[in-house]
Formats: C-alpha cells, structure tokens, sequence
C-alpha cells in the first residue's frame, strides 16, 4: 500500500515538475517534494526494519514456565493469588 501511495504520488509530481519552465517555483517545489517522499518510503521499507531487526538481533528461549515471569524466586504469592480472602 504505501508503495502504491508513492508511485502515484511520483507520477503526478514528476508530471508537474517536467511540465513547467526551470525558474518556474511550481517545479523546484514539486522535485523536492518528490526526493522528500521517495526518500521517506525507502526509509520505512528498508532502513527502519533493518536497523530493528540488527538491533533486536534473534529471540532468545524463555526459561520456566509462561506467565510466571512476575513471581520471584523464594518471595511468597500475593493473597489474591492464593485464594485467601
């Protein structure tokens, strides 16, 4: 989607950048706008998950057991885990 976004969006500055005179303001205003949103969608296609994939780096298994990651080792359960009112 945000590839299709970007094409369409090019395609209709690019139309408006050729279309004028070179000192024209409309032109100079329409490339950058062009550079600034190609420049964008390559930024959050490839370089942001790539630098969260490095960052991340691969999962680790977790030890014991699931959903019991709050309780420490040797402390005792709240009273409203045990039952007792």
């Amino acid at each position: 989607m945000t590839a299709l976004v970007t094409l369409t969006t090019l395609a209709s500055l690019i139309l408006l950048a050729v279309g004028t005179r070179v000192d024209s303001l409309f032109g100079s205003i329409a490339l950058a706008t062009a550079g600034g949103t190609l420049a964008g969608t390559i930024g959050a296609l490839l370089i942001v998950p790539s630098l969260l994939f490095r960052r991340s780096g691969p999962r680790r298994k977790r030890r014991g057991k699931p959903g019991r990651r709050w309780f420490r080792r040797g402390a005792s359960l709240p009273a409203s885990a045990t039952g007792a009112a």
